[in-house]
Parts: structure tokens; sequence; C-alpha cells
């Protein structure tokens, strides 16, 4: 399978995802990296970059991945929108969800 591709609103990253779009592969390099989260959630770890996945629902076949970051004891955040910062990666606005108290997951998926 080739890179998958997500249109981004709110990247505004200088290296990774320079076209605009977001790919797994973009993340990769970054695993056991600190990204900042704001407002509020302070830095998290990537701790994993999930294969790609295919899937289908009401006749529409999806494919996507999911971003796994560990947060510090004392991170304070909450399923939201999130903008995370990387020196090297750049800065995107992205929806994350919270598995567990310091488990954050982003998931992105498109329709193939």
């Amino acid at each position: 399978m080739g890179p998958i591709d997500w249109a981004l609103s709110g990247w505004n990253g200088a290296s990774a995802c320079a076209d605009g779009m977001v790919r797994r592969e973009d993340f990769l390099p970054y695993v056991k990296s600190r990204f900042d989260f704001q407002p509020g959630g302070g830095p998290c770890t990537l701790v994993e970059v999930s294969g790609a996945r295919d899937f289908s629902g009401k006749g529409i076949k999806y494919t996507g991945f999911s971003l796994l970051f560990h947060g510090a004891a004392d991170f304070a955040g909450v399923e939201d929108n999130y903008q995370i910062s990387h020196p090297e990666f750049g800065a995107l606005e992205m929806f994350v969800s919270v598995l567990q108290r310091v488990v954050l997951e982003a998931v992105f998926s498109r329709a193939v």
C-alpha cells in the first residue's frame, strides 16, 4: 500500500506534511519524541504509529491509522482538539481521545 494522504486544515509545520497532507509515514521518525499539546495538555510522547488499517461501514470503504501518545502523570487533558507541536515536525491541530488518564489517541481515516 502506498502513502495514505489526508488533507489538513490546521497544519503550519516546516518539514513534515509540507504539502498539506498527513501520512502515517510523516509521524514514524518522531516515535519516542515529545510533542507539546495546547491548550493545557503539556508534553506528551508519541509511543506508537499504527499500521494502515482498512475497514468498511454502510457500504463505504475506509483506510486509516492512529497515533498513541503518553502524557505525564499530571496530564490534565480531555477529549478535544489540540494543537500539537514539535521543533522538527512543526504544528498540527487534531482531535485527540483520552483512552486512559494519560494515554491519548488520534485517529486519521478517509474514504477510499
